[in-house]
């Protein structure tokens, strides 16, 4: 679900790169031909999947953070796949650690974190945000805030709920479930902590599953002191267990 990159070109004066062919269009502008100029949250499922997905792989796996999520960098191809384009600003997590400034922001204004926006070190974090201001878009018709002070507002303003959004906008539709409500505002809180720690956790919040790699992240629900101990360990503790058994029953049984 992410644009493939084939290979880079340049000459003194230009420069250039060849990638991934896509038959499709733009979520901003499959969403302005919808009749309500935006989408329901049945329509959005398997793409928001397959976008939590490739967000996991980009962050989990590759080590990359996009720092352009927004509906004109997501496309839908002709199989009616999603696919993510313009890594053009994508700085790997291994970089942002060892950049020597930080006084510049890269993205686009209407989905930016605050954190990004103050020109911090680039964290899976933004992106998360990034996420939050698309669905947000995608089913108000609008991003999160677009008029005005952008920048004031990202910072300081918690923008509506989508339901009403819809309201002012006077846009009429299914209901918004409760939970895809509480996640998109998640991910657009201003303090990155109470944000969803991951993409996966995103598609976990909002219910969705289907793909491995989501569920392959599943936070554990068993006790996480056992998992973290090693084979030689854990055999330690069981044989001491199990002679601690012993000696109270041969206790009992001499009394």
């Amino acid at each position: 679900n992410i644009v493939r990159i084939f290979d880079f070109m340049e000459d003194e004066r230009t420069a250039a790169i060849s990638m991934e062919y896509v038959d499709g269009a733009t979520f901003s502008s499959l969403r302005v031909q919808k009749p309500s100029k935006c989408f329901e949250v049945r329509e959005l499922i398997p793409w928001v999947t397959s976008l939590c997905d490739a967000l996991a792989y980009a962050h989990d796996s590759a080590r990359l953070v996009h720092r352009d999520l927004k509906p004109a960098n997501l496309m839908a191809n002709s199989r009616s796949e999603l696919k993510i384009t313009d890594f053009g600003i994508a700085c790997t997590l291994r970089e942002s650690m060892h950049r020597v400034s930080v006084s510049t922001s890269s993205g686009t204004l209407n989905y930016m974190s605050p954190q990004q926006m103050l020109g911090e070190d680039p964290s899976p974090s933004d992106d998360v945000y990034s996420l939050g201001a698309t669905l947000y878009e995608m089913l108000s018709s609008k991003p999160p805030f677009y008029g005005g002070d952008v920048a004031s507002q990202v910072r300081d303003i918690i923008a509506p709920t989508v339901t009403q959004r819809r309201a002012k906008l006077e846009i009429f539709g299914e209901p918004m479930p409760k939970h895809w409500e509480e996640t998109i505002a998640a991910c657009l809180a201003k303090n990155p902590e109470h944000r969803p720690r991951t993409a996966a956790g995103v598609a976990r919040r909002l219910r969705l599953s289907g793909t491995i790699r989501l569920a392959d992240v599943e936070e554990p629900h068993s006790q996480p002191w056992l998992q973290n101990l090693t084979p030689r360990p854990v055999v330690l503790i069981a044989g001491a267990l199990a002679l601690t058994v012993a000696v109270v029953t041969l206790f009992h049984q001499q009394s």
